[in-house]
């Protein structure tokens, strides 16, 4: 017994729910609506296309109601009855003008009606407003697209010719892609937001070790800076394709300039002979018996003959100015790569050939 009470009590609850729901719903249609309006009538001479109960009633263009029902006279087939439910409070007189247009392009129709002055008497009661024939909506289509066709049809020479342009640049822009795609890259790189270059890689140049032993000199020899033309005065590796060609500057690096890093090399070949103590640089050997001048030539990747070339020119200058003994070395070395670790040891191989002469030299004529 108790059971239905609860499902009594529970129906009766959903269905006032149900009709308080269906309430609110016509009060909020009623307040929003129709319920404050008063009644319009327009009779249209000719076509009313587009327009049907709902739509939209505008006065200057503000909203103030909506079509409630579309007629016909019986006496007259020329004219087409549309009731209106517009807001009370509009200034609508005698002379307002009414029209059916369009909102937008693609828009839904409305009536329009405008206001044209404050002379003329308000509208009391329900009144009756004529519109006057109107072009219908299709046919002011028709006409625009017939102007349309028409500036076409004046313009069809010179709308050739864009046309003709487009394709040619077009094409001309297919047989370029791949120049496009580099300046695109380059510009990139230039604003920092292409791919980040890999890290420089940094070559040693080796300096012999393999020497006979040599007989300690009696005198002091400082090796002085290289001299080498401007360019190699670089850290960048050269290459060329012939004893003649341009030289062309590597990506990889050596640890220092090239005149630099040869100077320190030699060097060390001394100190790997045991001559350390009688060979060094300027600011260790102080007052020196000789000055080793060196003149770099050639120190650089011959890509034509496929091999490694160093070449240099030796002085031994006393502590008179004279030069003691000249000579010029030069070493070769296998290699086919102009750049990276490859180059840099062939470098390395045809340089250690070289120091090895220099040494042997040095030591023989500075006793």
């Amino acid at each position: 017994m108790e059971t239905r009470v609860r499902f009594t009590i529970v129906g009766a609850f959903a269905l006032a729910a149900i009709v308080g729901a269906f309430l609110f719903a016509f009060w909020i249609h009623g307040s929003g609506g129709l319920a404050n309006t008063r009644a319009l009538r327009v009779e249209f001479e000719g076509s009313a296309t587009g327009l049907r109960p709902g739509s939209a009633v505008l006065f200057n263009g503000v909203r103030i109601g909506e079509v409630t029902r579309i007629s016909f006279d019986p006496a007259r087939a020329d004219l087409v009855d549309a009731d209106l439910a517009v807001d009370p409070s509009a200034p609508l007189r005698a002379d307002a003008r009414v029209g059916v247009e369009a909102q937008g392009l693609l828009g839904t129709t409305v009536v329009a009606i405008y206001g044209v002055s404050v002379q003329a008497p308000l509208l009391t009661g329900t009144s009756v407003l004529h519109a006057g024939a109107s072009t219908p909506l299709m046919e002011q289509a028709r006409a625009a697209l017939a102007d349309i066709q028409g500036v076409v049809a004046d313009n069809r020479a010179p709308l050739k010719d864009i046309m003709k342009n487009l394709d040619t640049f077009s094409q001309a822009l297919g047989r370029n892609s791949a120049k496009l795609d580099g300046i695109v890259a380059g510009l990139e790189k230039y604003l920092g937001q292409g791919p980040k270059p890999p890290p420089p890689q940094f070559m040693a140049l080796r300096a012999p070790s393999d020497f006979p032993a040599y007989s300690a000199m009696n005198t002091q020899v400082s090796v002085a800076d290289v001299v080498a033309p401007v360019a190699f005065q670089t850290q960048k590796i050269m290459s060329r394709t012939g004893p003649d060609s341009p030289l062309t500057l590597g990506e990889a690096q050596w640890s220092d300039a090239t005149p630099k890093l040869i100077q320190l090399t030699l060097v060390e070949a001394f100190e790997n002979t045991r001559l350390g103590r009688s060979v060094g640089l300027p600011s260790d050997s102080g007052g020196a018996d000789f000055q080793l001048m060196i003149e770099l030539r050639r120190f650089e990747i011959d890509l034509g003959a496929r091999q490694a070339v160093a070449e240099l020119s030796a002085r031994l200058v006393g502590k008179d100015g004279r030069a003691a003994a000249t000579k010029l070395f030069r070493a070769t070395s296998d290699c086919a790569a102009g750049d990276g670790e490859a180059a840099a040891a062939g470098l390395s191989r045809a340089f250690a050939e070289v120091a090895k002469q220099v040494v042997e030299w040095t030591a023989a004529e500075a006793k």
